[in-house]
């Protein structure tokens, strides 16, 4: 969503099966079209088993959108069908699990699984762009079979106005993790490092931001090994996560592979802590060294490695100058390569991109929707071999500063 609130040519839409109101999205930007009940869960499954829903086409044709942006493979893949019948390009972005999974889901959900699985092929023939939050995540979309000139690494970046160092009053040293409480988070290796850690400091307090399957399982082992001072606080809005990491010594991000191959994209958390100026502590996996600097902005430890993130948060406890000097390092770093703002510009030049492709490319009775800020105007290609598509294109390029697309 902060992404799409950073948008400036482009007017987001949020299309769906169903909202379920977890997020604070206009009631004018919304489209879905499976209600409660029933009924509702038929027509959601029926439209991911099939792509069909003649209802939730017509409400996507009544905004005339310019493309579709889908987030997570199974999306792009959901919206293929739609995106076709619009006749506007789609855009994929790769999170994770999507692109390093192996196997994702059992019983009745593993039948959506292989059959995302046999249109896989379709997507990366038809779709416009594939975005990875992480070179890594591109370099699996690769090995996955989507084509090289069409995938590119864009990570989405933090608001750097928003996540920023905050003066706190000091407080007890804090090991602060943020995440789901899954297997690749790897939440069990910190607990156990702390377990180390409280040795030899018994005053260092962990904190847990999260909530997930693993929960109770972690609690008990957190009891099982006797740390002294830990806190799970659950799940919690963005101001309680900027609040605690205000007053945390370092960020912990533990992320180990899972059985399934599940693995990180780019945590964003960890993007969020360094614009706050916390140093953080990462595993060297998947694309968590794309964003820590090892010895300069962090520490970087094997997957795994009990003994070596304890040796790490002690390290970063026992020299505040240090952690001060990685603190305003990774900061930096974030601001200039991880800004929501310019990377939000970025993506929206490949939109633009896309759209030219989409203008140029192969085929009859092509349309394009140009729409100014207040009002707008059409530009429409009939079925005629001897369309114009260069003056259609100058045309386009002259209102692209003063347009803004729709973007679904």
């Amino acid at each position: 969503m902060a992404q799409a609130n950073n948008l400036r040519r482009f007017d987001p839409y949020y299309a769906g099966v169903q909202y379920s109101g977890g997020l604070p999205l206009p009631e004018d930007r919304i489209c879905s079209f499976a209600g409660r009940g029933w009924y509702g869960a038929a027509a959601a499954r029926w439209f991911k088993l099939t792509g069909i829903s003649p209802s939730f086409l017509t409400r996507l044709r009544s905004i005339r959108p310019a493309l579709m942006h889908a987030h997570f493979e199974e999306s792009g893949l959901a919206g293929l069908p739609l995106a076709r019948e619009l006749n506007i390009p789609l855009i994929t972005t790769f999170h994770g699990y999507d692109a390093t999974a192996t196997q994702i889901h059992a019983g009745p959900r593993r039948v959506l699984d292989e059959i995302y699985a046999r249109q896989r092929a379709k997507l990366q023939s038809e779709g416009a762009l594939f975005v990875a939050v992480s070179k890594f995540i591109r370099k699996k979309l690769l090995e996955r079979g989507y084509p090289e000139d069409r995938t590119v690494s864009i990570p989405i970046g933090v608001d750097v106005d928003q996540f920023r160092p905050q003066q706190e009053a000091p407080s007890a040293p804090m090991v602060l993790f943020v995440g789901r409480m899954v297997e690749k988070k790897g939440v069990t290796y910190l607990l156990q490092a702390m377990a180390e850690v409280a040795k030899e400091r018994k005053d260092v307090r962990l904190v847990l931001i999260g909530d997930g399957p693993l929960m109770p399982t972690l609690i008990d082992e957190a009891c099982a090994l006797k740390l002294p001072n830990v806190i799970f606080m659950g799940s919690c809005d963005s101001a309680t996560v900027r609040q605690q990491m205000s007053i945390a010594s370092m960020l912990v991000a533990p992320s180990v592979t899972a059985a399934s191959g599940d693995s990180e994209g780019l945590p964003i958390v960890v993007c969020e802590a360094q614009a706050m100026g916390l140093p953080v502590i990462g595993t060297n996996h998947a694309g968590i060294p794309e964003i820590i600097q090892h010895e300069k902005s962090g520490y970087l430890v094997q997957e795994k490695s009990v003994c070596q993130v304890a040796i790490a948060i002690l390290t970063l406890l026992g020299q505040f100058n240090m952690r001060r000097e990685m603190g305003l390092a990774a900061r930096e770093n974030v601001r200039l390569n991880f800004n929501l703002k310019l990377q939000t510009a970025k993506l929206e030049n490949y939109y633009e991109r896309a759209l030219r492709d989409h203008l140029k490319g192969p085929g009859k009775g092509r349309t394009a929707f140009i729409r100014p800020a207040h009002g707008g105007f059409e530009l429409e290609a009939c079925d005629s071999d001897g369309i114009n598509w260069t003056r259609i294109r100058s045309l386009v390029q002259a209102h692209l500063e003063a347009t803004k697309w729709k973007q679904v």
